[in-house]
């Protein structure tokens, strides 16, 4: 089951797509997060705006999640 992450730290916010429903969702937002290539917002309410939009556009099957990792379990 695919869903659609809201990460947020420290006033950063990621949109993570495709994440599978059965995996550690923080440990997948660590991921994301770390690769500086993924692009994120300072304002949550234009993060989550965009992850509902997905949602409606490619419905995921347990829709949008919001979650704030914490920086503790991140590996290297």
């Amino acid at each position: 089951m695919s869903i659609i992450l809201v990460a947020t730290y420290k006033g950063k916010t990621w949109v993570v797509q495709d994440v599978d429903g059965e995996s550690d969702w923080e440990s997948v937002a660590l991921e994301h997060m770390s690769n500086k290539k993924n692009k994120f917002s300072f304002d949550r309410s234009k993060a989550l705006l965009m992850a509902h939009n997905i949602q409606r556009k490619q419905p995921s099957e347990k829709g949008v999640w919001e979650i704030f990792p914490s920086k503790k379990k991140e590996k290297g």
